[in-house]
């Protein structure tokens, strides 16, 4: 009876084979995963600076709103116009922005 060796060989060479994938895949186990990350355009930066500005600001009160409004009717509702001009500059910078 003769010994085939090629049968040998090709066990070995499935088994090496078989060996290798093995090992690439433990190496991939290992590897450092990348986290999706959001960037945002200078637009959409812009956009949320004057929302979070928006959002710090307090809310309206309708007391003190009422209060103005008599106070307007009146004739008794004065503001210094120094203030109107800061108001306006703050504003068109922040017009500029947006």
């Amino acid at each position: 009876m003769k010994m085939n060796i090629n049968r040998i060989s090709s066990a070995n060479n499935v088994s090496g084979i078989y060996r290798k994938n093995q090992s690439d895949f433990y190496k991939t186990e290992n590897k450092t995963i990348k986290k999706d990350a959001l960037v945002l355009s200078k637009g959409g930066q812009i956009f949320n600076e004057a929302l979070k500005a928006l959002k710090a600001m307090p809310e309206v009160s309708e007391t003190k709103v009422n209060e103005i409004k008599n106070s307007i009717k009146n004739g008794s509702y004065n503001v210094s116009s120094v203030d109107i001009a800061d108001k306006m500059i703050k504003g068109f910078n922040f017009d500029k922005l947006v």
